[in-house]
């Protein structure tokens, strides 16, 4: 059993083949999505990395949530969170938290990567359904995946395999960056310089018919993901950068006397 989350395409951006120790954790750093169907927005998606003290241990985590507005909510209520724990010293995941509430569909994760003994567990609380399979010695989480472009280089018109811990399997992934372009963001009305790549999973089942496209990163030094399209049952969402705010509790937003695009 999968669990369908309703924005999980939003984290499946796309991943680079480089070493863990290679990715670079913006601590304190939070990035809100506007999502939008057609015209109207559906709801937000926020994704954060900070610092915290797990079982007596300095980790990093990401967390990553996804919840609809009050309209949507009245019909179809989501409140998503997929909470991704990583080791300070080899800079992988080890521990990933899932939680879904999407309508009556309820999920309760837990997946567990043991990459010194290739090995993943992941068990479903709500399902009650627990398995192990081999991954690889760099297998990240899809959380963890979203940092990982921003560290890597990519050279254009090159595809590039990878693999994904998802659930209760591990998916293989290429990436391919296909085109460059001034595009706006969701911050102002300047444009920046941005890369389009395009992400086609092994198996169909890795988005569970949430089928990304036209993922847009920042080409400047943070490379945030400025803008993405996927393909849903019920049409197409656009997820679109809304605010950044780093370590320094800077708020990049409307309105700043900060040059929002720099933040980026």
């Amino acid at each position: 059993m999968k669990c369908r989350l309703f924005f999980s395409a939003m984290l499946l951006l796309c991943a680079q083949n480089v070493t863990a120790q290679a990715v670079d954790y913006p601590i304190g750093e939070k990035l809100t999505y506007r999502i939008m169907w057609g015209l109207f927005p559906v709801g937000h998606t926020v994704i954060q990395c900070d610092e915290m003290c797990l079982n007596g241990t300095d980790v990093i985590r990401i967390r990553v949530e996804a919840k609809s507005n009050s309209l949507v909510s009245t019909l179809y209520p989501v409140n998503d969170r997929i909470d991704s724990f990583i080791s300070r010293e080899t800079g992988l995941p080890f521990r990933i938290e899932k939680r879904t509430s999407e309508g009556d569909f309820i999920c309760d994760d837990v997946l567990q990567l043991n990459h010194s003994e290739g090995i993943a567990t992941w068990e479903s609380q709500s399902a009650s359904i627990c398995t192990n399979y081999l991954i690889h010695s760099d297998t990240l989480d899809v959380a963890a995946f979203l940092y990982a472009i921003r560290t890597a280089s990519f050279a254009m018109g090159k595809a590039e395999q990878f693999h994904i811990a998802v659930d209760g399997a591990l998916h293989g992934l290429t990436i391919l960056p296909e085109q460059k372009k001034m595009l706006q963001t969701g911050l102002s009305d300047k444009k920046i310089p941005c890369t389009r790549y395009s992400v086609v999973p092994e198996r169909d089942d890795l988005f569970v018919r949430k089928i990304p496209s036209d993922m847009w990163v920042a080409d400047s030094s943070r490379r945030v993901l400025i803008r993405m399209k996927a393909k849903t049952p019920v049409g197409s969402v656009r997820i679109v950068l809304d605010r950044v705010e780093t370590s320094d509790q800077i708020k990049i937003s409307e309105g700043s006397a900060v040059d929002k695009n720099d933040s980026i």
